[in-house]
């Protein structure tokens, strides 16, 4: 399997796996339609007023505390998910 090297990370990329063996076309096809349905679906869902993000932080921050309580994720792992969450 061919990786790709960023700096130090290397990982895998499928991807291109596809694209080098000749069914780039039709995973072309397939993409743009999986675009298509996602644009034409996201259109018909939108909201024209904005979402409230501090009540989408807050049941965050609750779901990653639970996470943790449970120990499915690490104290380390809360704190990089809530660095993202900043993005």
């Amino acid at each position: 399997m061919n990786t790709l090297c960023l700096g130090k990370l290397e990982y895998a990329d499928p991807l291109y796996e596809i694209l080098s063996s000749g069914d780039g076309a039709s995973l072309k096809k397939k993409l743009s339609k999986l675009a298509s349905f996602l644009y034409i679906f996201h259109k018909k869902t939108e909201k024209e007023e904005n979402i409230e993000l501090d009540s989408v932080n807050v049941y965050f921050q609750k779901i990653l505390n639970k996470l943790c309580q449970q120990e499915i994720i690490s104290p380390s792992d809360k704190k990089e998910y809530l660095k993202l969450a900043d993005i």
